[in-house]
């Protein structure tokens, strides 16, 4: 309902109040300032204080939806794209404007979301279109490595949280072929769970020897050799080092939905050397976010790193390296040698290890 805002002056405000409130009229958010007093009353009750008695009036404006109206003359076409933004407002709210999958691995997540547009949910399906139970169902049906799925809706965003099958141990069957050596090694053991050994403790094989010969059911076992490692790797003595940030630049997209728009150009990588800080910032109760990201160039200068720690760079990739390259199995022994030359630093790793060297080769999987 529409209100009326007045300031009256009056040698006794305090008094004028009293009159008012005693005549019946409704005062709301009245106060008292020296010699005047304002408030609020609802338009009925406006000839009422215009003639209260020992009061002037200073100031009276209108306010309510009734006014806004008039200002506005019924404008109908502003009404009309009031109430159309309104009715946008609310299908945003009440549809799905992004899904996301969380927890798959083997099955990929694009599938997961076509296999939810064929049961009929996609972006901008509304919300009583998604029935938990039967989707649920419909996807385990369509997915045999999956095991468990649920849908869960946070504002307009759909989350499918998935639980793949847990694969069955590998069950190790003989093998008709024989198990041949990985590599060069000594031995040290040898077992034969089915087949023959064609080596004993203390033997030297090279790579494609027989280790273990098929018998009637094949060959299963394990032989473990001392093994030897040769590794090298090498790195520039000059590296780059950043010196200082010369300039930088806020980059803004806008995102709606799964779609984006960049509101720079998209050579956004023009900058030899660069950093990037990305952030993004979602809109409440909207299916919008704002992404920000800093782009900060800097100029780099030639350094030239302490040997030392160059070379300590370096053993540590060569021991992650011999540890991928090694199978079932541990380092005895190791040693590194460092040397320098033609503008790069070398570090060499002579390492002892013991590993399983079997390898057995099934002819049946070619035909496969």
């Amino acid at each position: 309902m529409d209100r009326v805002y007045f300031k009256l002056s009056s040698a006794q405000p305090e008094r004028t109040a009293n009159l008012l409130i005693s005549r019946g009229v409704p005062v709301s958010d009245l106060r008292i300032r020296d010699a005047s007093l304002s408030f609020f009353v609802p338009v009925a009750w406006r000839e009422r204080v215009r003639r209260t008695p020992g009061a002037i009036v200073e100031r009276e404006r209108e306010k309510g939806i009734f006014k806004t109206l008039r200002s506005t003359k019924w404008r109908f076409m502003l009404y009309i794209g009031l109430i159309a933004a309104l009715s946008a407002l609310v299908f945003i709210s009440m549809t799905i404007w992004s899904i996301e999958v969380h927890g798959a691995d083997s099955v990929p997540p694009e599938r997961i979301i076509a296999d939810l547009r064929d049961l009929g949910v996609h972006i901008f399906s509304p919300f009583w279109k998604i029935e938990n139970r039967r989707l649920q169902n419909e996807l385990l049906l369509r997915e045999p490595s999956l095991r468990w799925v649920t849908l869960n809706l946070k504002g307009t965003k759909l989350f499918v949280l998935v639980r793949e099958e847990i694969p069955a141990p590998e069950i190790i069957e003989p093998s008709p072929e024989p198990i041949r050596a990985r590599r060069f090694g000594i031995i040290t053991s040898a077992v034969a769970l089915e087949g023959n050994s064609a080596v004993k403790p203390g033997d030297t094989v090279l790579s494609g020897d027989e280790l273990i010969v098929p018998s009637e059911r094949g060959t299963l076992g394990k032989v473990t050799a001392r093994t030897f490692y040769e590794i090298s790797a090498e790195m520039p003595v000059l590296c780059k080092l950043k010196l200082r940030e010369s300039s930088e630049k806020t980059l803004t997209s806008l995102i709606i939905g799964e779609k984006r728009i960049n509101f720079y150009n998209s050579n956004r990588h023009s900058a030899a050397e660069y950093d990037t800080i990305e952030c993004t910032m979602p809109l409440p109760f909207l299916p919008l976010r704002i992404e920000r990201a800093t782009v900060r160039e800097y100029e780099t200068a030639d350094f030239e790193p302490d040997a030392e720690s160059a070379a300590n760079i370096l053993k540590s990739r060569l021991a992650y390296t011999l540890c991928r390259n090694m199978v079932e199995g541990s380092v005895v022994s190791e040693r590194f040698t460092v040397s320098q030359e033609g503008g790069l630093i070398r570090v060499t790793l002579f390492a002892e290890c013991r590993e399983n060297i079997g390898e057995s080769y099934d002819r049946r999987n070619d035909n496969r």
